[in-house]
């Protein structure tokens, strides 16, 4: 250590399993920040609001070329999100782009070897932290810092898949995300969901803010309680009802049938955009999503034409409590079906592939279909879970109609349709089919999640040569009214 300070500051004679070691480093653009090496545990002495969030794992993907790449760490978001490693096994390696193989993939690690010269350096990035190993005097981490500081410093030659999503480990942003959500939960100006966090298949997801209330969402149930809260103090805040969610559970019941629960704050699915910077928040963690991204999945979702002939609207009606809402999905469909040419009502029609080689089981085929081989897939957009299936559906449809080598499904698609015509006979093609995603929402932005989902579909489907089309039907609007509990 002599080699590198003029000083020192004592320090006791016990032995530790930890330390750091602190120096300000000069890129040759005249450029200082503060660098930090940790020896033994020593990063849990690091304050790690005050990293740069991914400064690990920006080095790994500039500095680690294709061939050295041993493994990845991603988080895959479709209907579901999923954590997980992938490594290579034998000899050959494709680089990353064999691991990291789909947009809905987000790097968040990445390990492998990158030589500087004859020295070889193994180099793991996760986050904020860049570990690299080989055999050096303590002189030459010095010139390393300079490399990676200067390499961090010029993302020029950085890839897109590497700052797709980046977590946020700063606390006061952190904070003011979290202030930020809370208040929009509570004016209702902000889309949020509750999902369980981790792999397990579980029913009947509930909460413990109020008493087991059956067939209620936590969503509403989360709503109900800042209902009674507002109720009993008009100046009922943020920071009272994060503080309440962050201590509270989400309760559901595993396929064992054995109750289980989890934090609530855990559960929550939430997208904030703040100073035109775009947040999401899953699994307990915020992340911030890359502009360059965001704006290649706008465009390429701009990109899909819309539906040529307007659609009616959602309607309001009163329900026999006298409170106006929105129709249901259902009636929606019926009206749909005698509102387009050749229209066939095929919501809640099922096709039971028994015999198929590949997506066995109850499929529906889509919700409307014309004479004209157009396929209506209808939902409304008030989650981002209620979208992912929406286009998971079609691509589902889609995938049977193109692979259905016995004729079994279309079969059963022009017998409903016409008995005495082959709507879908064996000599259509997949470019003779178009498929519409009918989303109804007040607004005609996806959410980011849903976003992705229909990015991977769109990709998808276009391979199979199908047409897509997308339409947008207005909706009347509720009357506004103060909540009541």
């Amino acid at each position: 250590m002599k080699h590198l300070f003029q000083s020192r500051l004592g320090y006791p004679p016990n032995e530790y399993s930890k330390a750091v070691v602190v120096i300000k480093v000069t890129s040759r653009k005249n450029q200082t920040r503060i660098m930090s090496i940790a020896f033994g545990y020593g990063e849990s002495l690091l304050d790690s609001a005050k990293y740069e969030n991914d400064f690990g794992r920006n080095i790994a993907a500039q500095k680690i070329p294709d061939s050295g790449v041993l493994s990845a760490g991603t988080i895959q978001i479709s209907d579901a999100i999923i954590q997980m490693e992938k490594q290579y096994a034998g000899t050959r390696n494709g680089g990353i782009q064999q691991l990291v193989t789909s947009q809905s993939e987000f790097p968040n690690s990445i390990s492998g070897t990158w030589r500087n010269g004859k020295i070889e350096t193994k180099l793991e990035g996760r986050g904020a932290l860049l570990k690299a190993k080989r055999l050096m005097n303590l002189e030459d981490l010095v010139n390393d810092l300079k490399v990676y500081l200067e390499t961090y410093l010029d993302p020029s030659d950085m890839s897109d898949w590497a700052t797709r999503l980046t977590q946020i480990r700063t606390g006061d942003l952190k904070n003011q995300l979290d202030n930020e959500l809370m208040a929009g939960i509570i004016t209702d100006n902000v889309e949020y969901g509750i999902a369980w966090s981790d792999y397990r298949m579980v029913d009947d997801l509930s909460t413990d803010l109020l008493k087991r209330i059956p067939n209620v969402s936590p969503v509403n149930q989360i709503k109900w309680y800042i209902q009674k809260q507002v109720k009993k103090n008009q100046n009922y805040n943020a920071l009272q009802l994060l503080k309440k969610i962050k201590t509270s559970k989400l309760i559901a019941v595993d396929d064992a049938g054995v109750e289980v629960n989890q934090p609530l704050y855990l559960g929550i699915i939430a997208e904030l955009i703040d100073d035109s910077h775009r947040y999401l928040l899953f699994n307990g963690a915020w992340y911030q999503v890359s502009k360059q991204f965001y704006d290649s999945l706008e465009a390429k979702i701009k990109n899909v034409p819309v539906y040529e002939t307007p659609l009616p609207p959602l309607v309001t009606e009163l329900n026999d409590k006298g409170t106006i809402h929105h129709e249901a999905e259902g009636t929606y469909n019926i009206k749909l079906a005698d509102y387009v040419e050749g229209g066939r009502l095929f919501d809640k029609v099922n096709f039971n592939n028994e015999k198929g080689k590949m997506l066995r089981g109850v499929i529906e085929p889509a919700d409307v279909i014309t004479l004209k081989r157009e396929l209506f897939f209808v939902k409304k957009g008030d989650s981002s879970a209620a979208l992912s299936h929406l286009f998971l559906q079609g691509l589902v449809s889609a995938k049977l109609l193109a692979g259905d080598d016995e004729g079994s499904y279309r079969h059963f698609l022009n017998v409903l349709l016409d008995p005495h015509h082959e709507v879908f006979s064996d000599n259509v093609t997949n470019a003779k089919v178009t498929l519409i995603f009918v989303i109804i929402r007040s607004t005609h932005q996806l959410p980011f999640f849903s976003m992705i989902s229909f990015s991977e579909v769109l990709d998808n489907l276009r391979e199979m040569g199908y047409v897509i089309k997308i339409a947008w039907p207005p909706m009347e609007k509720l009357p506004t009214a103060k909540a009541t509990v």
